[in-house]
């Protein structure tokens, strides 16, 4: 399944589905650093209301950027990019060139193969500048992600042991500027002397463990009502739809959504959850305008940290949930690369049964 980002001015701009800074060879399936599968859910900001920290739960870690960076990230066509795994938050530096050869790639009438040797180009063309690696304390010297973190950095320094957890800083002493016009090249200078500030901005947090069973949350809806996790309890089955405003796949798939929305069977409820938004703005807005121009009208649900049991269990998007009426998960995730109605009706059939 391809996973195609679309370019807006975002305040983390998706460039690329894969990190530069992971060392592997890009691939169509591959959406985080090596090995890896799943990118974290979007950040959320710190509850001191500071523009400049953005709170990676996922990574058990929250992170206050300078000005500079932080002025680079809302800019529309960012160069700063950055991307989460499990294991590692990645600071890189987008190209004015790999922009747009990603604007290119978003020609609708372009194949996969068209569009994924457009990306493997942007892809080789963006720099890593540093990395934050977080892995279990037990597995520092043996885990696969952290050894090939190693291999692709000259420098590595602590920050610290938090919950069972070690955390470095990984970055290198010089980058290839072969591709940077000049004013790219002051750019990047700017960001990489800050650096130590970055590094010096990390805290260490305890963060959520995945849980199974019954699901609670609390969220608020892209129209700005509010919903919890008591909306089951009104249904026998839901079928939660985990979806991200920069893929593909998820957009094509709303209007299949609204469709189906008209054809439930009774006591079966659909619910969105738009992983990448996780506040009221520009962002927000986008995602209410897709939703609106497929003709929806269930409840899509803003990403937050009580949401980390569902969207953990999200390889790709879209991807299906299935929760009955207590908020427990019935089968197992699906993603499809495609789904009509039919199919849709067909998977909620299948776990109807085993509800």
């Amino acid at each position: 399944m391809r996973l195609k980002p679309i370019l807006l001015a975002l305040l983390l701009l998706p460039v690329l589905l894969l990190s530069a800074c992971s060392g592997a060879d890009p691939s169509p399936s591959a959406t985080g650093p090596a090995p890896s599968t799943a990118p974290s859910a979007a950040p959320t900001p710190t509850d001191d209301d500071s523009s400049n920290t953005i709170e990676y739960q996922d990574n058990g870690l929250s992170l206050t950027l300078p000005d500079d960076w932080t002025d680079q990230l809302y800019r529309s066509s960012a160069n700063l990019r950055i991307s989460t795994a499990d294991k590692r938050v990645d600071l890189e530096y987008v190209p004015d060139a790999a922009l747009a050869l990603m604007d290119q790639a978003m020609a609708p009438d372009l194949t996969d193969d068209q569009y994924q040797k457009l990306a493997d180009q942007a892809w080789a063309l963006t720099l890593c500048m540093a990395t934050i690696l977080t892995v279990k304390t037990e597995e520092v010297n043996t885990d696969p992600v952290a050894i090939e973190t190693r291999k692709s950095f000259t420098h590595e320094e602590p920050i610290g042991e938090h919950a069972g957890y070690t955390y470095t800083f990984h970055y290198n002493d010089s980058y290839d500027e072969s591709n940077l016009q000049q004013d790219e090249k002051e750019l990047l200078g700017k960001l990489l002397v800050s650096l130590p500030a970055i590094k010096n901005g990390v805290v260490m947090l305890d963060r959520p463990e995945p849980t199974e069973g019954t699901i609670t949350f609390a969220a608020t809806t892209l129209d700005g009502q509010d919903l919890d996790s008591t909306y089951f309890s009104n249904y026998s089955l839901t079928m939660v739809v985990l979806w991200a405003t920069w893929a593909q796949e998820s957009v094509a798939l709303l209007p299949t959504l609204a469709e189906l929305q008209t054809q439930l069977p009774d006591g079966v409820s659909l619910l969105g959850v738009v992983t990448d938004v996780d506040d009221v703005g520009q962002l927000q807005e986008q995602a209410l305008a897709l939703a609106q121009a497929a003709g929806g009208f269930y409840p899509i649900l803003m990403n937050n940290h009580t949401m980390f049991s569902m969207t953990d269990k999200a390889n790709a998007f879209p991807t299906l949930l299935f929760y009955n009426q207590s908020g427990d998960i019935v089968g197992e995730p699906i993603v499809p690369s495609s789904a009509t109605v039919t199919d849709l009706l067909g998977y909620i059939a299948e776990h109807r049964a085993q509800g």
